[in-house]
């Protein structure tokens, strides 16, 4: 190879290099990537209440949760003696239902997903006690969902709008 070849061989290895470099140095940068923020899942709400009483109503709770439905589907057959009917006003996906349940008789119930599953954590047949639920931390919009009010609840100090302090 002639000096001058070898120069040009040389002068093209650093030209490359220094493309690469450039290229390298112009996708690396400093600043932080940006954080990107799930937006959760909409409140679903019924309006009128869903009567779920068979298997095939269950098709009724779309957009829910699928663990809700199966844990709704588990509640049908829950009773031997009574015919059951669970209703549904409102599922928030993060975790959260609220509606009711007969068999042989029945509450208002408030419902939340655990490690174990669904489970009830409040139900009344009147108001809602205060303290049930400011300790199971129920979103008071759950409760506000259908009617966009407060829901009451009761304490030693008498009726008051819950707002989940």
């Amino acid at each position: 190879m002639t000096a001058s070849a070898s120069s040009a061989t040389a002068a093209a290895s650093v030209s490359a290099r220094s493309s690469t470099t450039a290229a390298s140095t112009a996708i690396h940068t400093n600043e932080p990537t940006p954080a990107v923020t799930p937006t959760p899942a909409p409140l679903l709400t019924f309006d009128p209440t869903l009567s779920i009483e068979t298997t095939g109503d269950l098709s009724e709770l779309a957009g829910a949760p699928q663990d809700f439905v199966d844990f709704v589907a588990s509640m049908l057959g829950a009773a031997d003696t009574c015919s059951v009917t669970v209703g549904v006003d409102a599922v928030d996906p993060a975790g959260w239902a609220v509606g009711f349940w007969e068999a042989c008789g029945g509450a208002a119930t408030i419902w939340k997903r655990t490690d174990v599953g669904w489970v009830e954590v409040a139900g009344s047949q009147d108001l809602w006690s205060c303290d049930d639920l400011e300790a199971a931390k129920v979103p008071p919009e759950l409760l506000t969902s259908r009617t966009g009010k407060p829901s009451l609840c009761y304490d030693t100090d008498g009726t008051q709008p819950y707002d989940g302090q």
